[in-house]
This record gives C-alpha cells, sequence and structure tokens, in this order.
C-alpha cells in the first residue's frame, strides 16, 4: 500500500513472526517499477536482510530488569511476556531467564505466562497468578502497560507496593512515570532511535546504492529506577520527549 502512494523510503516497526523470513526478504527489497525504496527497521535487528535496523538489545534490558528485582531482595519473580512468536519477546524472556541463572535460581514455568502488550493482559495474567495460590515478590513485565494493568491487580488484591511486591517494566513510555506508584521500567532511548532511522533512511533516499559499513545501530537501553521498586517519591514527572 504504502508503495503504491509513491513513497520514496520506509521506517517500519515489525511485530511480523520471526519466522517469516519470505516477508523480511520482501522488505529488503522493496521497489516500484525499477525504482528501489529504501526500508529501514526501528526496535527490531533486521540487518540480516539487508535492512538497516536501529535497535536496543533486548535480551540485556530483560537482564538488567530482573537482575534489579534481585538485588532488591526478590526471591519469586514473574514474568509476563509478550505474544508468543515475536523476536523481542523471545530475547526479553532469555534475558529474564539469564538473570535467574546468574543468581543461582531456578527456572520456572509456573511464573512466566504470556500477555498481548494491553494493560487488561497484564492485569488478567497476574490475577491469573494470585488465583493460582503462586508466592511472589517481585513483577516483571515485557512492557509499561502490563506492568500497569499487573499493578491495577496488586492494588485490588490488597498488595503493597514496592512494600510486598516489587514491579519493573519495560519501554519507558510516558505512563510510566504519571502512574501510582511511578513504575520502575527499562529506558528505550525512542527520540534517538527514531533519529538515527530518519537520518540513515533520508541518506539512503539521496542514495539508493550508497555502501553502508554496518545494517545496524545497536542503541543502549538503561535501567530507571522509580517508586515501584525504591518506594522513593518522584520530585517531577519525566515527560519530556512526549
Amino acid at each position: 500500500m504504502l508503495v503504491n502512494s509513491k513513497v520514496d523510503g520506509i521506517i517500519i516497526d515489525s511485530v511480523a513472526n520471526i519466522d517469516d523470513d519470505k516477508y523480511y526478504k520482501s522488505l529488503a527489497n522493496t521497489e516500484k517499477g525499477t525504482k528501489r525504496i529504501p526500508v529501514v527497521s526501528i526496535e527490531r535487528n533486521l540487518s540480516k536482510y539487508g535492512i538497516f535496523s536501529v535497535y536496543v538489545n533486548n535480551v540485556l534490558g530483560a537482564y538488567l530488569a530482573t537482575k534489579h528485582l534481585l538485588d532488591s531482595g526478590c526471591k519469586r519473580i514473574i514474568h509476563i511476556g509478550g505474544p508468543m512468536g515475536i523476536e523481542m519477546v523471545l530475547h526479553r524472556t532469555t534475558g529474564y531467564r539469564n538473570a535467574l541463572r546468574e543468581a543461582g535460581m531456578e527456572i520456572l514455568q509456573d511464573y512466566e505466562s504470556n500477555g498481548d502488550f494491553s494493560p487488561f493482559s497484564g492485569y488478567r495474567e497476574l490475577k491469573k497468578f494470585i488465583n493460582g495460590g503462586i508466592q511472589f515478590d517481585g513483577i516483571f513485565a515485557d512492557n509499561d502497560q502490563m506492568a500497569i494493568g499487573a499493578i491495577k491487580a496488586l492494588k485490588e488484591n490488597g498488595y503493597k507496593i514496592p512494600g510486598d511486591v516489587k514491579v519493573v517494566g519495560f519501554d519507558n513510555t510516558f505512563v510510566s512515570s504519571i502512574v501510582k506508584p511511578a513504575l520502575t521500567t527499562i529506558n528505550v532511548p525512542k527520540y534517538r532511535m527514531g533519529w538515527e532511522a530518519t537520518e540513515t533512511l533520508c541518506m539512503l533516499m539521496n542514495d539508493p546504492e550508497k555502501e553502508m559499513k554496518s545494517f545496524s545501530m545497536e542503541l543502549v537501553a538503561n535501567l530507571l529506577e522509580r517508586e515501584s521498586t525504591n518506594g522513593a517519591e518522584l520530585e517531577n514527572w519525566d515527560l519530556e520527549g512526549w
């Protein structure tokens, strides 16, 4: 559809299945007639298909989130992952498990579930853990929306945050700093990601045959500690850039 709209370049944030090689190869060879349409990927590393990609290390981000919970004293950490079959979800699950293994803890399937990135799915999955009698003192969710849904379920069932349960999300979307308690999360440098992707796309549109030294750019994702793990009151909202 975009190609038929006479676009000169495309920035894509794909959630297509990890095994959909045919789709990714078609993206790498997008053209209209004899004109090549350059494509840049954000959040997904599609460089092996020849698509320039700007992304964060999701394995490392999830590892940092889980390690923070462990370092904060958590012993039984629930992981609410995103939809199965998506590469970033697989990577965040790997990071969660890596942190547990490093701490000498057993990987328990009963402590893992999958939502759909929506707040309701985080709420729903956490209710399942509570109703199933699972004992937990930490939650790592694959995005802020599911973490916030989990916080709602915790509050409804009388859990104190972070006294009884500590919660960490992923992405640092604007809601993470205004929810109560403010959410500890993994910060994804969204502004820089968009900037680098756009700058690269403009360069490729101006010179479609340009030789790239690298087809990928990995940005650093860092932990932002807030009330949901340390109880400290925020002095201001972190809304810059939204």
